[in-house]
């Protein structure tokens, strides 16, 4: 497996992944075992095929009352699951700790040690209120491909390339991540310039940071390094780079038709071409 996927998924998983460690509610006074997660949620049914395709696993098709039709891929077993966290491991930059406790866990094998199981989950369960400070760094190289593959991955996940016409008919590209994890917008930040906003905490819900890349030369660099490792914003990210390179001069029309394409994609997808494709057959059953 190529290391750029390895770090490209990493990514995705830092962005809309999550890995757990959860006991089920005892059924007829039965005691149940600990069992491991890993679980990536995501409204792209083709990147959550391409994850069982390449990682094994399954998924499963959640359809809301209200909202857009969702997917969850699932990993688990005594070879896939720790094969995979093998493989994305050195990747990993906000979930890596709770990627080896996972790791650990795994490592029990047979071993009942529901002591040890049990303080697993609850040290896999404290990472999961992570707090930001000042001193929080996450490295990365702008001259690192695999930088790019992982930045690839979060955007995919969490980033976000739009474009519109403003009222008084003036194109707009918009290139933006969010993540309540500061360090990781700073790296954003660090990498390719722009800047970000802050969302204060309110309610229930944390603070929230809002990275987007503004300049044309900024943006081309950036959509030039990503580009290759992008998989479900790849044709936003080629028709944005087509529409940075165009010349000063007007070309409305021309502006208008790549802003619309790019809407078009952004677009929720029609949930009636997916009829009977509501989830695949899992491929490994889930295991103590």
């Amino acid at each position: 497996m190529r290391e750029r996927t390895k770090a490209y998924v990493a990514g995705l998983m830092d962005a809309e992944g999550c890995f757990s460690i959860y006991k089920p509610t005892p059924k007829n006074g039965k005691a149940t075992p600990y069992q491991p997660r890993i679980v990536m949620s995501s409204v792209e049914l083709p990147l959550v095929k391409w994850l069982v395709e390449t990682f094994g696993g399954f998924y499963t098709a959640h359809r809301p009352a209200k909202g857009q039709v969702w997917y969850q891929w699932n990993i688990n077993g005594r070879s896939a699951a720790p094969t995979f966290l093998t493989n994305i491991l050195p990747y990993l930059r906000i979930k890596k700790e709770e990627a080896l406790v996972l790791q650990e866990f795994y490592n029990l094998g047979d071993k009942q040690n529901p002591s040890k199981r049990k303080e697993l989950m609850d040290k896999i369960r404290g990472m999961k209120n992570r707090e930001c400070v000042t001193t929080d760094t996450l490295d990365g190289s702008v001259e690192n491909k695999l930088t790019h593959a992982y930045v690839a991955g979060v955007m995919d996940g969490e980033g976000c390339i739009s474009a519109a016409f403003t009222p008084d008919n003036k194109p707009m590209l918009r290139i933006r991540m969010g993540n309540n994890y500061r360090p990781l917008v700073q790296m954003f930040l660090d990498l390719y310039g722009g800047w970000f906003h802050t969302q204060e905490a309110h309610d229930n819900t944390k603070e929230f940071y809002t990275w987007e890349l503004t300049g044309k030369e900024k943006r081309e660099s950036f959509l030039l390094q990503v580009l290759p490792y992008l998989i479900t914003k790849r044709p936003q990210a080629k028709l944005a780079l087509e529409l940075v390179r165009l010349p000063s001069s007007p070309n409305r029309e021309l502006r208008k038709k790549l802003c619309d394409a790019i809407r078009y994609l952004n677009a929720p997808k029609i949930q009636s071409v997916l009829i009977g494709d509501d989830e695949s057959a899992p491929a490994e059953m889930l295991m103590a």
